[in-house]
């Protein structure tokens, strides 16, 4: 569970960036940007910390299934003793 919430933080500090310099840019650059599409760009970064997290999670449940897999395998070869 820590590692869960190091990692949740980690992901939330990093698309926060994102959105700062986003944002950042945005005003930055307002007399060459148009507003539509300097919102549009800030929208789209604040949904890449929803993006990340998915992707992570989705990651780490494929990798705890793989490993079941390959512990069946290892498992249905291993050969019985005498009884």
């Amino acid at each position: 569970i820590a590692i869960n919430r190091w990692l949740a933080m980690r992901l939330e500090f990093a698309g926060t960036c994102i959105v700062v310099l986003a944002s950042f840019f945005a005003v930055y650059s307002k007399s060459s940007v148009a507003a539509g599409l300097a919102g549009l760009s800030i929208s789209y970064a604040m949904n890449v910390t929803q993006t990340l997290n998915w992707m992570v999670r989705m990651t780490s449940q494929r990798e705890t299934q793989i490993v079941s897999v390959e512990r069946i395998k290892a498992y249905s070869e291993i050969v019985q003793e005498r009884a």
